[in-house]
């Protein structure tokens, strides 16, 4: 039996026996789920059938580092999280992040283009930089 074997038949056990579900959901009234973008479909019904009764689940994730898709994992799940958990409280780092924005405002402008995101906004307290960078080089080569 392997790790997929695992997830399968918990998910089969806690779908066909009310008694076990209850039992599970009573036991686990909350979830974390770290690197959700990365999660599986089985991992997904595994994580709703446990959640369905306390609906108390902190799913920490990001569309644009979804990089397992060989493995199975669903990028669906954390698009749809919020249609699953419509009373969900959402929380972006967004602008406070303590990195440089430089950065994220490159990487933003990369992952822009990925077809299957909600897309994000990363808050950049000194506007244009990386652009105006970019801009006085792009000058200067003519």
């Amino acid at each position: 039996m392997d790790f997929d074997d695992l997830l399968l038949d918990a998910v089969r056990v806690l779908k066909a026996s009310g008694e076990v579900r209850e039992r599970y959901q009573r036991r686990y009234k909350y979830l974390l789920v770290d690197e959700y973008q990365d999660t599986n479909r089985p991992q997904y019904e595994l994580m709703k059938l446990l959640a369905d009764e306390h609906r108390n689940v902190c799913a920490v994730g990001d569309e644009d580092q979804s990089i397992y898709s060989w493995r199975g994992a669903d990028i669906r799940n954390i698009l749809e999280f919020e249609k699953d958990f419509p009373k969900r409280h959402d929380y972006s780092p967004g602008a406070e992040l303590p990195v440089d924005t430089d950065y994220f405002g490159g990487a933003g402008a990369v992952v822009a283009n990925n077809l299957r995101r909600k897309g994000q906004k990363i808050m950049d307290r000194a506007p244009g930089r990386l652009a105006d960078r970019l801009l006085r080089g792009a000058r200067r080569r003519k």
